[in-house]
């Protein structure tokens, strides 16, 4: 069985290899997104910070890939553009209410994610039919042609 961290330091390890990392996510951008994204990057941090020798003054031995967040299956709705509404998501929370350490603290992951990947965008993609039950018998006709403009 995958742990979060597994999964986060799978994440990282593809993203020191690569020069786009694509996140794909079910349906919508969530903290649950958000904190997946937020170990990623601090596992990447961490690896792209490393030196052999630790006198050293700390200079990335790479740098970070682009982040694509590609929302799947997308519900998002939204009168922006999906990178705009994932920047808007990355935005610090307001300080207020009862839980401010708890606040600052998911703020301290959006922060994170915003330094490690300076290059990111969002792209969203529709189901391709109502009841994915059926998606292999679906005749193309019933398609959603939302989901067949993206490849076009």
């Amino acid at each position: 069985m995958q742990t979060a961290h597994t999964s986060s330091s799978m994440v990282a390890m593809a993203g020191l290899l690569s020069s786009l990392l694509i996140y794909n996510q079910s349906k919508a951008i969530n903290e649950d997104c958000v904190k997946d994204l937020g170990h990623a990057a601090r596992t990447l941090d961490n690896l792209m910070n490393q030196t052999g020798d630790s006198s050293e003054a700390k200079q990335p031995v790479c740098s970070a890939p682009e982040l694509l967040l590609l929302v799947r299956d997308a519900d998002l709705d939204i009168e922006s553009t999906p990178s705009e509404h994932l920047e808007s998501y990355l935005g610090d929370l307001p300080l207020s209410g009862s839980d401010i350490s708890g606040i600052m603290a998911r703020n301290s992951v959006r922060n994170v994610i915003k330094t490690v990947f300076p290059r990111r965008s969002c792209l969203t993609l529709e189901r391709p039919c109502l009841d994915s039950s059926r998606l292999e018998s679906t005749p193309k006709e019933e398609i959603n042609p939302k989901f067949e403009q993206v490849g076009a």
